[in-house]
């Protein structure tokens, strides 16, 4: 009977004599291994540069904190973009940091975030003037609550829609001086 196994001196050997290690399988040919290596640090390369690209853009857009200047802050917001696709189903879950400073809205990613991710990822990484916020609009979505989509004028000129679940819209609205009911 082919396949079973009996047991002699410690060893385990097939009854028509056969040995399990004759039926492992061959090892991997050399040039796959190379060829998986080469396109695996091809990625990196790509990835990394990326990365460092996306950290010197954002490098100087948000200068030291100064606390005495904040009017809103929350730590722990949840937000996404409305730029495509990808950032309308990614974003940030209790990630991002929404900071009312003067007269300028900042939206980053808080400290221990910030070591892995840029904010750029996702475009959740901005900074604009209060009075560049072209319209918020109230919305409502399943599992986060109220919120709000706010589109505005960036530091850079462009255009970007996004939408913030803060923990305390009402002040959040009152500190960029917009009526609640506003839409």
């Amino acid at each position: 009977m082919n396949g079973l196994m009996e047991e002699r001196d410690g060893s385990s050997e097939a009854i028509d004599g056969s040995s399990r290690s004759s039926r492992l399988k061959a090892p991997m040919p050399a040039f796959v291994i190379v060829v998986w290596t080469a396109a695996s640090a091809i990625c990196g390369v790509v990835i990394w540069r990326w990365i460092i690209s996306r950290r010197l853009r954002y490098r100087g857009l948000f200068p030291p904190l100064d606390q005495e200047r904040v009017r809103y802050r929350d730590r722990a917001a949840s937000g996404n973009s409305r730029r495509n696709l990808a950032t309308k189903l990614g974003g940030a879950s209790r990630a991002l940091e929404v900071i009312v400073v003067d007269d300028e809205l900042w939206i980053r990613t808080p400290y221990p975030w910030r070591l892995l991710f840029t904010g750029a990822e996702f475009d959740l990484e901005h900074r604009g003037r209060l009075s560049e916020i072209d319209r918020t609009e109230e919305i409502r979505r399943f599992l986060m609550g109220k919120g709000v989509r706010l589109t505005f004028r960036d530091s850079w000129g462009e255009t970007k829609t996004v939408d913030l679940f803060v923990h305390d819209l009402e002040a959040f609205l009152a500190a960029i001086q917009i009526p609640a009911e506003h839409s």
